[in-house]
């Protein structure tokens, strides 16, 4: 029986990772394509036959240039980095108290570290309640009932709003403010208003969001399978491959082509699955195991694409999985246990964990 993608799509796309063809119709217009291989050929553009997009920049005619992509990625990698070489994540971790709801707690938690880097300290205090307003609606209520349609588009109105207001201000910060909404404004007319709103809440999402989810994976993985006794980074990686955060990318392609046997044309949709690759038992043995010991070895990583692949794919994987790791090897330090945690996952444009709650021992002196 085949599962309803609408209704079940993890279910539909554990079926096809079963059926080891490697690409499937999700519908008339749109193939899923879960071939390791392939899917990074077309990730990577090889030859050129898909139209150029970027995941975080997107495409068209509101896409910054290649170079002020490139230019803009590097100085934005430089600050992030600059913050996250100082965290203190023992201190970050205590702040998570006895017992903390998730993953709402470690997105909070990512927005406190990551908070000198999306609005500094000088920034306008209408700013800092716009960014936390911004991700209390979007990021930390993700579990929440859906507000109606005119108060999103309300709040993005106002979020949008004070993003552009706030960035016209950047020519009067201090020497040493520099925050990522200064990064891209010093782009000036490359990037217009429009892009400049979505480009820092793309921000906002990569750090508080993908961020807070895959530590919330980890964690949840590590303590309902037992298995805190492994190596942090070991863990976090085993549940990026289970629980991708970007589980879907889409591209297009420029003319007819045809992929492992099926026609496809350029108004129809690739959408190729990291998360069905990643259970794919061609490339993984037990491939629906949180087994964080197959990362102890210099482990095939050809058939591992939670960060995307080619010119497009995450500039800043390394520094996310090093952070998630840090913040997960304090945790684990404290005899974390779990209630609940065994729904669902939430299913969005990020692949975040279900809710369940984390009791942490007080830490040591």
């Amino acid at each position: 029986m085949v599962r309803d993608i609408k209704r079940d799509p993890l279910g539909w796309l554990d079926d096809a990772a079963r059926d080891g063809r490697g690409v499937r119709w999700i519908s008339r217009r749109e193939l899923c394509v879960y071939d390791a291989d392939v899917a990074r050929a077309l990730l990577r553009n090889d030859g050129g036959r898909m139209v150029d997009h970027s995941d975080f920049f997107g495409s068209g005619p509101l896409a910054p240039s290649r170079e002020t992509q490139i230019a803009l990625s590097r100085q934005a990698y430089a600050l992030v980095h600059e913050q996250v070489q100082k965290v203190d994540c023992r201190r970050f971790v205590s702040t998570l108290g006895g017992r903390s709801e998730w993953p709402r707690a470690g997105n909070a938690l990512l927005l406190d570290i990551m908070r000198p880097v999306l609005a500094a300290p000088w920034r306008s205090r209408a700013f800092h309640q716009a960014l936390d307003a911004m991700v209390e609606a979007r990021i930390l209520g993700r579990h929440e009932p859906a507000a109606g349609i005119l108060r999103r588009i309300r709040d993005r109105f106002r979020f949008y709003r004070a993003v552009v207001g706030e960035a016209a201000k950047s020519a009067d910060k201090p020497a040493n403010g520099r925050d990522l909404l200064e990064v891209i404004a010093s782009f000036g007319r490359e990037i217009d208003e429009t892009a400049l709103a979505q480009l820092y809440a793309g921000f906002v999402f990569a750090t508080v969001g993908s961020i807070g989810f895959a530590l919330g994976w980890a964690v949840l993985q590590a303590v309902r399978q037992r298995k805190t006794e492994h190596h942090p980074t070991h863990i976090v990686l085993e549940a990026l491959r289970l629980y991708p955060i970007a589980w879907l990318f889409q591209r297009r392609l420029r003319q007819p082509d045809v992929i492992l046997g099926e026609r496809i044309l350029p108004a129809q949709t690739v959408t190729i699955s990291p998360y069905a690759i990643h259970r794919n038992p061609v490339y993984w043995q037990e491939p629906t195991g949180f087994l964080p010991e197959r990362w102890s070895a210099s482990a095939d990583r050809t058939a591992f694409l939670p960060f995307g692949a080619g010119d497009h794919g995450c500039v800043a994987a390394g520094l996310s999985v090093g952070l998630a790791s840090r913040l997960l090897a304090e945790i684990l330090g404290r005899g974390p246990e779990i209630e609940s945690g065994d729904g669902r996952p939430s299913i969005g444009a990020a692949l975040a964990p279900p809710r369940f709650i984390l009791k942490l021992r007080p830490p040591s002196l």
